[in-house]
């Protein structure tokens, strides 16, 4: 009966604060993915990404786009991996005792052409 009690509380109070359903910014590229679960919320980004830009692709946009879905980026031009100088992360998580967190990195050579794109989607742990 105890453990039903502290189970109820725990999630009373998760449901008030907001943690119970973290969110992601209201872009289109995060439309469905919590709902969707990691596998398939993985899939989704991987196709909503690679409709504008993928392996073999100029970068040229790619940083933008990704601020304008509501990651924060960092662009390098010294990624110390030979022949592919540029180098490019972005983040964006939720906020809650589970929250959840979305990765995109890449690698551009010198002609400014991704060599490697990696979208990652996978929670943050729970307390």
């Amino acid at each position: 009966m105890f453990f039903q009690r502290l189970a109820m509380f725990v999630a009373s109070g998760i449901m008030a604060s907001g943690c119970a359903n973290p969110e992601f910014p209201s872009t289109p590229l995060f439309e469905g993915l919590v709902e969707a679960g990691y596998e398939r919320g993985e899939n989704l980004l991987r196709e909503r990404i690679e409709q504008r830009y993928k392996v073999g692709d100029s970068e040229a946009g790619l940083e933008d786009y990704l601020r304008s879905q509501g990651l924060e980026t960092t662009r390098m031009e010294q990624s110390g991996a030979p022949g592919l100088p540029i180098y490019g992360e972005s983040h964006v998580t939720t906020d809650g005792i589970c929250g959840h967190i979305v990765h995109v990195n890449w690698r551009a050579d010198e002609a400014r052409i991704i060599r490697e794109l990696v979208i990652d989607y996978s929670d943050q742990g729970c307390l």
